[in-house]
């Protein structure tokens, strides 16, 4: 009897894990929110209710954030030197 030998494996496949610490697409809670930008988790909570910072919904209490949506938010936010 033969062995069949396993199909090779396609990396590009849609399976295929993304390094999120390279992309920065790490996904952080609303505690280092808070110490990332200085503001209170009150406030932040606030903003997202208020639907001024992007937000990640993970179910209907639980959210994050997308560290690459916080950089652009702050961004956004900057105003440039007169």
């Amino acid at each position: 009897m033969k062995a069949t030998q396993p199909a090779p494996h396609d990396e590009s496949a849609s399976n295929a894990t993304v390094d999120r610490s390279v992309t920065g697409d790490r996904l952080l809670t609303i505690n280092e929110v808070a110490k990332l930008t200085g503001l209170a988790a009150g406030s932040l909570y606030h903003f997202v209710s208020e639907k001024r910072i992007p937000v990640v919904r993970l179910s209907k209490r639980c959210i994050r954030f997308r560290q690459s949506d916080l950089s652009d938010w702050i961004q956004s936010l900057t105003q440039k030197a007169r």
